[in-house]
Parts: structure tokens; sequence; C-alpha cells
């Protein structure tokens, strides 16, 4: 029988590894077990399941500071000008007084940042265009491939799933989908994962379809996804009442959840979402576990912090800037990084008694916030809420806020059944109430809103 993903361009494992559910209870319980060894002895050779940690969080800062401060150039300056090492010694008390990292330090310096011993180690240039589509370039290695995958793999665990259990990858990064389908290696490798590759780049409603038909058939332990494509395939199911069965987690990623798409994607689905946050240049930062308290902050791989506009740190409970140092990229540290998101600390700890930095939540993109000439900051979340869920009854498909100038934003509108002028003189009105009445807003009417390079989608994008 043809492998019903074959034809829309997706990986999937054959017939015989897909198991519906209930089906187990034929295996005898050696079978089962011995399944369960053979994997357990395969993700430890993929190295998905390594050693316990030695190092704390804090002797790993100390080691990463260390080592930049004798093989980076860039660093080897700036730790010397604010005296962050003493004869060899890495000061820790003095961590907040190196200045910031970012993008374009990244862009523009990247061979000094670079380490100048590679150790042995195997390196590889890696690239993100993030939400602001301005290409970055930095090198890792395979050291610091092994530990992220882990830390990746330890978070799948937290819903239940162990390699093996039968996984679909809704995911619309090209780079992975291309390592991950074209070659017949990692085909082999994805039919003994039991993992099913669905490009999100591809979403026309015609596959939507075919993709809802493949996650029925399989019924997954786990769908990891793009938040986005996600709630937008939970979205078409609904308005199309059409069923998704069997999926026991979804695990969504590579953009913000906000509320209404979680609402949607566990009401369609009848699970639970566990929210995963990471980038590209450091990997899995964070995640929810079992209880949804927060995110769990990978401390044995990054070193978190929330900042004011000041630089200085944010208490638990109040919004600012998310600073990230990676623990394990020697051949590239970076410290001190600015990602370009917002976020905030729990103020609780979570039930599940794990130890670490617990993240309330990530708030959005730095650049999705608009600004008023006189200096107020309107969080993406205002327009988010009041245009996607209290305006939105039904009439609006898709939208994406543009502010252009301090005075000028332009409303992207894809309408549904029922849109008229009362819904565009409300929207109007709410954007009005937040940017000031000299704010001119125009209300623009398409058919489509693709999303970016990336294959993210944003709902508001600040151009000052």
């Amino acid at each position: 029988m043809k492998n019903p993903a074959a034809s829309y361009g997706v990986s999937s494992p054959e017939n015989s590894h897909v198991t519906p559910q209930g089906a187990g209870n034929q295996t005898p319980i050696w079978g089962l077990k011995m399944k369960k060894l053979i994997y357990h002895f395969i993700a430890r050779s993929m190295g998905y399941i390594q050693k316990e940690q030695q190092d704390k969080p804090e002797a790993k800062l100390e080691k990463i500071l260390k080592h930049a401060h004798e093989n980076s150039p860039y660093y080897r300056a700036l730790f010397l000008h604010h005296n962050i090492v003493d004869d060899g010694r890495v000061i820790l008390n003095r961590f907040h007084d190196i200045p910031f990292l970012n993008r374009d330090i990244l862009r523009h310096r990247a061979s000094e940042l670079t380490s100048q011993n590679s150790g042995g180690r195997q390196t590889y240039w890696n690239t993100s265009g993030g939400s602001t589509g301005e290409p970055v370039k930095f090198l890792q290695d395979k050291d610091y491939l092994r530990a992220s995958r882990a830390i990746t793999y330890q978070q799948k665990t937290w819903t239940g799933y162990a390699l093996g259990d039968a996984m679909i990858k809704l995911w619309g990064d090209d780079k992975e989908i291309l390592l991950e389908s074209k070659t017949i290696k990692s085909r082999v490798i994805n039919v003994v994962k039991n993992l099913t590759l669905l490009n999100s780049f591809s979403m026309s409603a015609e596959r939507m379809r075919e993709y809802l038909r493949i996650i029925n058939k399989i019924r997954p332990r786990l769908i990891v996804a793009y938040a986005q494509a996600m709630y937008e395939l939970c979205k078409f199911a609904e308005e199309h009442q059409l069923q998704i069965t069997g999926v026991q987690a979804v695990m969504t990623s590579a953009g913000t959840l906000h509320p209404f798409m979680r609402e949607t994607i566990e009401r369609v689905c009848g699970v639970r979402v566990f929210n995963r946050y990471g980038t590209r240049e450091v990997g899995s930062i964070a995640c929810e576990c079992e209880h949804h308290a927060g995110m769990h902050v990978a401390c044995d791989c990054v070193h978190l912090e929330i900042v004011d506009q000041n630089g200085t740190p944010c208490p638990p409970g109040v919004e600012g800037e998310i600073v990230i140092t990676s623990l394990i990229n020697y051949s590239m540290p970076l410290i001190r990084y600015k990602i370009g998101d917002f976020g905030i600390l729990a103020e609780k700890p979570c039930l599940c008694g794990r130890e670490g930095v617990l993240l309330q939540g990530v708030t959005g993109r730095v650049t999705d916030a608009f600004r008023t000439k006189a200096g107020k900051v309107v969080p993406a979340e205002y327009f988010i809420h009041f245009v996607g869920v209290v305006l939105n009854k039904g009439v609006i498909r898709k939208f994406q806020i543009i502010q252009k100038d301090y005075d000028l934003v332009n409303v992207k509108l894809v309408p549904a059944g029922g849109y008229g002028e009362n819904d565009r003189d409300e929207i109007v009105r709410i954007i009005k109430i937040a940017m000031g009445e000299n704010c001119t807003v125009h209300v623009n009417l398409v058919d489509e809103i693709p999303p970016l390079k990336s294959g993210k989608y944003r709902y508001t994008i600040s151009e000052i």
C-alpha cells in the first residue's frame, strides 16, 4: 500500500511502524520490555540520553567565561576592560558588568568571537534569519549539538514520549526538513525513530486535509509543531468539522504561543499543549512540564536573565528582555546575548519539584511591541487580544498589524463571512485608544497573509 504521506512531499515511517491506539495490548510483556531496552540503547547511542551532569550551572558559567577569556579575542579585550578576570580567575560577581552581545556584533565581529582553540571539536557554521529576516552566522560544534539534542529529548519525555513512540513533526524549517528527509540515511533513521515529517511551509486546504488524515491514521504519541502551524491546522479542522483523534500530547515551539492559540489546539486535539522555547543560536532554552505552570529553563545548557530597558535585572513577574549565555558552545561563546524576545520570570516554583529557573512565559519579539512619540510602549498582546479575540466574532480569519511610523499603523486583514464597516471602525478605535487619536490607521482587506521566510508568522511588526 502506498504511503499516504509520500505524494505530499513528507517523510513518513512505513505502515508497519504505525501502531493504532490499543494495539500494544497484543504484544507480550517481554516483547514490550525488549523494545523499551532496544530504544533506550538507541537513544543513548544517538546522544539523546547523556550521563548526569557533574558541574553545577554556576560552575559551567564560570568555565565558559574562562574559556572565552583565554580563546576569544573579542572577550579577551572585553573582560580586560571590565575586570572580569583577575590573575586568571573569573570574578562571577562582576558577570553583570559584561556588556550585552547583540546580532549586529555577532554579524560584524564573528571572527573575533570565534574560539582560537578548536580543541578537536567538529565545527560547522549555522545561520538564523530570526523574525527580523536579517541573517546572522555563528559557529557551533558536534559537542554542542549532542548536548542540545539531549536536553530537547529530555523535554519531550515530559509529555510521556519515549524514542520509538510514534511522533509527527509539523515543521517549517527548511534546513531541518531537508536534513531529516533528503538522504537515505536520514529516512532510515526516521523509520527507526517512528517519525513522520509534515512540512508547514505547504499548508493549502488540500494538504491540511491530508495532514489530518495522516495524523488520524498514525495516532501519534506526540506532535511537535510550529505554534502557528498547529493553530492553523486545528482552526481549519474546527471550521470544516474535521476531527483530530488519537493524539496524546502536542509540543509547540518556533513562535509565541498566545492564549487563544493554546485554547484552540487543546480544544480540537483534546490534549494539553507543552510549550517549548528555543532559538537556532543557542538551542532549546525552556519548556513546560506536565504541570504547565511555566517553562523550566535548561540550566545545564543556558544561563537566562530578564532585564529592563536599562539592563537592570527584572524581578519575577515583571516583563523584560531575555538575555542568554550559552553554556555549551565552546566554538563561539555567546555571552549575555540579547536574542530579541520579551519574557517574564515566574513568581512561584513549579509543583513538579524540578530545580532551576522557571520562566512564566515568552511574551513576544522586541520588534513586536509598538511605541508612541511620547515613549509609551504598547505590547503586542494588546492588539492580539483585542483584534484577534475581543473584536473577532468569527469575522476575521487572519490579521497582521504593522507600525510604519509613530502615528501610522497599517492593518492587513483576511476577512471571514460577516465582516463589515462596523468591524473596521471598531478595529480603528481600539488601535487609536493605545496609539493616540492622532494616529492614522489604514485597514486593508487582503486574500492571504504569507508567513516569513522562516515559516514563522507575526501578528504585529514594528518598523520604528
